[in-house]
Order: structure tokens, then C-alpha cells, then sequence
């Protein structure tokens, strides 16, 4: 069973004709990027009052989850989907040795531990 992907016409207030407007006004693809905007970026979509532009916003808070890493908001994940591409990239060197370490049995070697 596959996930729903929440999608900008799911927000409570906007409706799918609303949504292509806001995409095609902000040229905007995601519930993510929609809610990265400042509110009253909202504003510059036809349709859209300053009123309106913070009850979208407060539907936004409800769906997104805020990365304490990086601040990016984000939907449908449980962990940020950009920090967790940074971190997969920084850990892929090590990936080979960790693999090499799970795969040696380590016969015949002995290591000494210095007290200090």
C-alpha cells in the first residue's frame, strides 16, 4: 500500500483551481516549497488576500514538519528529505569500510589499548 503524497490542493482553503494558480503565480511544484515561502508571497496569487494568505499558512503549519537541523519545512517524510541526502552523501566513504570491518574475522591480528 502505497502512501498518499500530499498535494498543494489538500491544504485546507485551496481548492484545485487555487492550487494552479499558486503554482503557476509562484512557480512552485510542492506542499514543501509552498511552505518555505514567506505568507505574504501568497498574497501576489489572484484570489488570495492578506485573510486568506494566513489561514493557508496556518493549514501549512499543520502539515509540515519544521528540520531542527536545517529549518527547511517538509511533508510526508518522517526525517527532512534534504539533510538526510546531505548526510547519505557524507557518510558514503565510509560505507565501504564499514562493509570491509563486517566481513573480517579479524583472525590472527591483536591489538594492544595503551592505559593512559
Amino acid at each position: 500500500m502505497s502512501e498518499k503524497k500530499t498535494e498543494i490542493s489538500d491544504i485546507k482553503g485551496v481548492g484545485p483551481k487555487l492550487a494552479g494558480r499558486i503554482q503557476e503565480t509562484l512557480d512552485i511544484k510542492s506542499v514543501e516549497e509552498l511552505a518555505n515561502l514567506e505568507e505574504d508571497k501568497l498574497t501576489e496569487v489572484k484570489g488570495i488576500g492578506s485573510g486568506k494568505a494566513e489561514k493557508i499558512s496556518k493549514s501549512l503549519e499543520e502539515l509540515t514538519e519544521e528540520c531542527d537541523r536545517c529549518g527547511q519545512k517538509f511533508v510526508d517524510e518522517d526525517i527532512c528529505p534534504k539533510c538526510t541526502a546531505e548526510l547519505e552523501e557524507e557518510i558514503e566513504p565510509f560505507k565501504k569500510e564499514i562493509e570491509y570491518f563486517k566481513n573480517d574475522n579479524f583472525e590472527g591480528r591483536s591489538w594492544e589499548i595503551e592505559k593512559t
